[in-house]
């Protein structure tokens, strides 16, 4: 019987949860919270809370994702029989976030890898999307592809969508493709929000004036 993410979830914490820190971070992390009268278990489980409570609150605050799908012609020669098509995105952000902090996040892309490594479907970045430059670029330790890590342009974000002989129907995939693009594109705005997104996450507004320095008019437009 296959494990799902939830009982994976569930078995690391029947174990606990351990967080390593470097000492001098450590230290001066608990010399903070001890001078505001509180203690570094009881912070980090209010840190925690935070986080997720205003990921829950996202679409009350105006948080919203629309998507379109194009499915592709069967005709002609195919050079990649595995394309089921192309989706669109289009984020708008939460009350709180401006459009310019929005363009500065990187996103990773939602991988669907069963246990045995075997991957029945794939969502990737169409590659001016792919954020490879210094050190933000993110690779899958799961299955041998390309970088998962992207950005929005113009509120946008396009992909392809890859069945592998998954036995699902392409209405199915496609879903299960923006609910997952939908999730990680909320989890990581509220890591930003509450300050849980590290830098290495965070373009820097020069970075994003450069990227988008080359690309072509359709590229840069939704």
């Amino acid at each position: 019987m296959k494990k799902t993410a939830s009982d994976l979830i569930e078995s690391k914490l029947k174990r606990g949860l351990s967080i390593r820190l470097d000492p001098e971070p450590l230290v001066a992390y608990e010399e903070c919270v001890v001078a505001a009268g509180l203690n570094v278990t009881g912070a980090l489980r209010t840190s925690v809370l935070s986080t997720l409570e205003t990921y829950r609150q996202l679409e009350t605050n105006g948080f919203q994702i629309s998507f379109s799908f194009t499915r592709k012609l069967q005709e002609g020669i195919d050079h990649f029989p595995e394309l089921l098509g192309s989706v669109t995105f289009e984020v708008i952000p939460p009350a709180g976030l401006t459009v310019e902090h929005l363009h500065r996040l990187v996103f990773v892309v939602p991988e669907f890898v069963l246990e045995n490594s075997h991957e029945p479907f794939r969502i990737d970045s169409a590659y001016f999307h792919r954020v490879v430059n210094n050190n933000r670029e993110i690779i899958s330790d799961k299955v041998t592809r390309n970088a998962l890590s992207f950005r929005l342009i113009c509120g946008t974000w396009r992909a392809s969508i890859f069945d592998y002989n998954s036995g699902l129907d392409p209405s199915q995939i496609e879903l299960q493709c923006a609910d997952a693009f939908k999730k990680t594109v909320a989890a990581t705005i509220a890591c930003f929000i509450t300050h849980q997104l590290p830098d290495t996450r965070i373009l820097t507004i020069n970075e994003v004036e450069a990227l988008n320095a080359i690309l072509s008019p359709h590229q840069y437009s939704r």
